[in-house]
């Protein structure tokens, strides 16, 4: 893996995001759970995928959860 992955950080917000995504939640759901957009939501996705190098959203979450940074109790919907 590559060394300057191992380096990241994810901030509140990213990974509430990287949470509801690990979660299997739809990008309308995580939006109205964490009150933003539809918009904001795919910015995330988009944006944590390009820090990881990752193609979608399972490379993501395969990633993530290999760096131990994938907060699964962040973010659940109420």
């Amino acid at each position: 893996m590559d060394g300057r992955i191992s380096r990241l950080e994810f901030s509140r917000r990213q990974k509430q995001v990287l949470a509801l995504i690990a979660q299997g939640y739809t990008t309308g759901q995580i939006a109205l759970s964490l009150g933003i957009s539809k918009r904001t939501v795919l910015a995330y996705s988009a944006y944590l995928r390009s820090m990881t190098g990752t193609a979608n959203n399972a490379g993501l979450v395969h990633v993530c959860w290999q760096l131990g940074v994938l907060p699964l109790d962040e973010g659940r919907p109420s």
